[in-house]
């Protein structure tokens, strides 16, 4: 009987721990969600990095990041991410916090390489052939001429007739540009 007894209050101080644990969890969820959202951790400063094309106020602009928003619940890095990744000058993009209050963005940017003459116009391309821009200024690039265009598209590869003559003459572009750098 008394084994009874020691075992009934075995299970019923199991069931209070039990309880314990999980209200003890639960206001440690409701601390850290409070702690967090503290406005330590707003972002006050945003960090831009290798970027040449562009200027730091345009990336951050572009990226629809605001300061004052909470570098946990309201920075969502994806999204900053991606719609930096939406313009055709950059490459990729890193984007990461620096705790407490910092965003860093780290870019890549495309180079320009060629222009195609396009009526009165020029098209600038990297050095992949994709189309970055179209301009009616002549730039200060090598100037490809004797394509016959087919489909321009801005963020999207040139297609050309000649397509194999573009692409060569892109890659000695190229390699003309790293043994200069050298």
């Amino acid at each position: 009987m008394a084994e009874e007894k020691t075992a009934r209050k075995k299970k019923k101080r199991r069931k209070k721990n039990y309880l314990l644990r999980i209200i003890v969890f639960l206001l440690s969820c409701v601390l850290l969600y409070l702690l967090l959202n503290l406005e330590f951790f707003d972002v006050s400063e945003v960090e831009v990095e290798n970027n040449s094309y562009y200027t730091a106020e345009q990336i951050i602009e572009k990226s629809g990041l605001k300061t004052g928003e909470n570098i946990f619940f309201e920075c969502r890095t994806r999204k900053l991410k991606e719609a930096l990744l939406a313009d055709t000058y950059i490459k990729d993009v890193k984007v990461s916090r620096k705790l407490p209050d910092t965003i860093i963005i780290s870019v890549t940017e495309r180079t320009e390489t060629a222009a195609v003459e396009y009526g009165d116009s020029y098209i600038i391309l990297d050095s992949s052939g994709l189309v970055l821009r179209q301009t009616e200024t002549e730039p200060k690039l090598t100037l490809l001429v004797g394509l016959t265009l087919k489909s321009i598209e801005e963020g999207k590869a040139l297609v050309a007739e000649e397509n194999y003559v573009l692409s060569d003459t892109l890659e000695i572009l190229e390699m003309m540009t790293e043994r200069s750098e050298e």
